[in-house]
């Protein structure tokens, strides 16, 4: 099934990106949540880190954390990383 087969698509330009420079009141106060959210998150992993915990355990764990403070999921992937470096 087709739909719109008569349409004409049309280029913008600067469009969208106009769009995403103004933020309104709600979006701004969803960014302020998130980073306030980020913030607990950090401070409450980093009490958790000890010697024998995987990376992949700290990392659920703070998931877990996030979601139970609202989150809905992460929007990128918990990067963790414990130990001296490869070398």
């Amino acid at each position: 099934m087709t739909y719109f087969e008569d349409a004409e698509l049309v280029a913008t330009q600067g469009w969208v990106e106009d769009l995403r420079k103004v933020k309104d009141a709600r979006e701004i106060a969803a960014i302020k949540a998130a980073a306030e959210m980020g913030d607990a998150g950090f401070h409450y992993i980093i009490e958790r880190v000890k010697p024998g915990l995987t990376e992949r355990e700290l990392a659920l764990d703070l998931e877990f954390h996030l979601r139970s403070m609202g989150s809905e999921g992460a929007g990128l992937p918990a990067v963790t990383s414990t130990g001296r470096p490869a070398g």
